[in-house]
């Protein structure tokens, strides 16, 4: 008898190790699944409605990496604690790895209760963890499925729930997400992207184009914009803003900008022999913190014989200001090179005067929402003339980006903007079309606007 209730014992605990986490003693995939399934039955049987929400806590990685894995650990604990104490003994609390939490809530009369119970357990999340001697605060990003709207299986709602949190990841962090069809659509479409990038890597089927920028008073051409272009596996042309998202969110922003550097560095030693140029590079923040990069530049200029007195480098202005503190030393090595820096996009951030005496910058580009604005928008016009006021005082030189129409060229040369890119200046011209556009006998390699 005393051995039947040992063997008893000894299963019960096999079993509870097999479905339940051993850092929190929460429920774990297996067991949520099973759950999921029976109250998916019930649901049915009861005409109810019942949901998933996907818990990511936002700042979980600072927690680890600033004070380590054990109070990692004990935060997690804390986390689980708290989803405890907000639940009913009827739902379940999961833990499926990692800071990933799933809470299913069963037994609905209506769907839109769950958004009330998601927002607290949001709020509550959000207050202060005592962690021995430390204070630690963590938002959570919260994805929400619902039966028999977003799912009608354990599998759908979980993996609809966590496109959801992603989304709401992607917005910044501490929010609360329904899931929608159109999500999962974004994210076929973002899987797509990045299969392409990665062929496209493999086969070398990038290419770029580049687009005049001139002298807004003088009407001379004056340098060039480098430009990534991508077919799609069905053949199709990828918008580079597409290509870039992915790319940094997957770390393949690295690798496409190495092979940026080469080809246009390429280029630029071919096209310097028939007219001396500049091209203008843009890099994107996760490329300069690489501890590789300045190297990994300075063997692409050996390799390719390029002068790096004629490469600009176009940073966003965000990205800048934000992190201004990593990239200092990174811009200076390339000024140090030779080479000029550029904030792109700007008057779509929050640059102080001290913030751009403090980088290393020669130019500002002026972001193309305000010039195409400008038509029509006398606000859009101030803006674009108090960045004008602020460059002049910092002896730094603008580039108006964007002109699609004669009134904004004509408004832009009125009010002293140095230079001008857009549409209605040039189009972006393949490689083919700018080496007749700079050999001297195409008799069109001094302005761009004829």
């Amino acid at each position: 008898m005393e051995e039947i209730k040992r063997r008893h014992a000894v299963e019960e605990k096999l079993t509870v190790i097999a479905s339940h986490d051993p850092l929190t003693g929460l429920p774990n995939r297996v067991l949520l699944q099973d759950r999921i399934n029976q109250v998916i039955l019930s649901s049915k049987r009861d005409d109810t409605f019942c949901g998933v929400l996907f818990i990511d806590l936002d700042r979980f990685k600072f927690v680890n990496d600033t004070l380590g894995h054990q109070y990692g650990d004990k935060f997690l604990q804390l986390v689980a604690d708290r989803l405890r104490e907000l639940l009913r003994e009827e739902d379940t609390i999961s833990r499926i790895g990692g800071d990933e939490f799933i809470v299913l809530v069963s037994n609905l009369k209506n769907e839109k209760n769950i958004f009330p119970i998601a927002q607290k357990i949001k709020s509550n999340l959000n207050k202060p963890y005592s962690l021995e001697d430390h204070t630690v605060s963590c938002s959570a990003s919260i994805g929400v499925a619902l039966f028999p709207n977003s799912g009608t299986n354990s599998d759908e709602l979980i993996r609809h729930a966590d496109i959801a949190m992603y989304k709401a990841k992607k917005r910044g962090g501490d929010s609360v997400l329904a899931y929608t069809n159109q999500m999962n659509a974004a994210l076929k479409r973002r899987v797509y992207i990045e299969n392409c990038i990665r062929s496209a890597l493999l086969e070398k089927s990038f290419y770029l184009v580049y687009q005049p920028i001139i002298n807004l008073q003088t009407q001379k051409f004056k340098s060039l914009e480098a430009l990534l272009r991508m077919k799609g596996l069905q053949k199709e042309t990828i918008l580079p803003s597409e290509i870039i998202s992915v790319a940094e969110e997957t770390g393949l922003i690295y690798p496409i900008g190495q092979w940026v550097f080469k080809e246009a560095c390429s280029h630029l030693a071919q096209w310097s022999a028939l007219q001396p140029l500049k091209i203008s590079l843009n890099i994107s923040f996760f490329q300069i913190i690489n501890e590789n990069f300045i190297a990994d530049y300075k063997r692409i200029l050996n390799e390719t014989g390029a002068d790096p007195s004629q490469l600009e480098f176009e940073l966003s202005e965000n990205l800048a200001m934000e992190h201004k503190h990593d990239v200092i030393e990174t811009l200076n090595h390339l000024i140090a090179l030779g080479s000029t820096v550029t904030i792109d996009h700007f008057g779509m951030g929050h640059s102080s005067l001290r913030d751009l005496k403090e980088l290393p910058i020669h130019k500002l580009k002026i972001d193309q929402s305000f010039i195409q604005d400008s038509d029509e928008n006398e606000e859009s016009r101030q803006i674009i003339k108090a960045i004008l006021s602020l460059a002049k005082s910092l002896n730094l030189e603008i580039i108006a980006e964007g002109i699609e129409t004669e009134t904004e060229l004509d408004f832009v040369k009125k009010i002293g903007c140095d230079f001008g890119q857009g549409n209605y200046i040039s189009k972006p011209l393949s490689k083919t079309a700018l080496i007749s556009f700079l050999h001297p006998k195409e008799g069109a390699k001094k302005s761009v606007s004829g």
